[in-house]
Parts: C-alpha cells; structure tokens; sequence
C-alpha cells in the first residue's frame, strides 16, 4: 500500500500544482462513491 499512497499523494499534488481546477477528488477514495453520484447533476 505504500507505492499506492505515493503514487496517490504524487498525482494530486501534480495536479494541485499544474491544473486550475477548483476541488480535486477521486471518487472511491477521497469521497465516497455514494457522495459521488448525489451530486451529480441530473
């Protein structure tokens, strides 16, 4: 789980650094799936 955790914390730094975007998350991991698809627009 350590390369998993890396490669995570690697990936979101880069795009915190590199990308405008506002709120970063991956579904499944910082937010749940169920959280997920409530806010999705329908």
């Amino acid at each position: 789980m350590v390369l998993e955790e890396t490669l995570y914390q690697s990936a979101l730094l880069w795009l915190k650094e590199e990308w405008p975007f506002s709120k970063i998350v991956f579904p499944g991991r910082s937010v749940s799936w169920e959280v997920w698809h409530m806010n999705l627009p329908v």
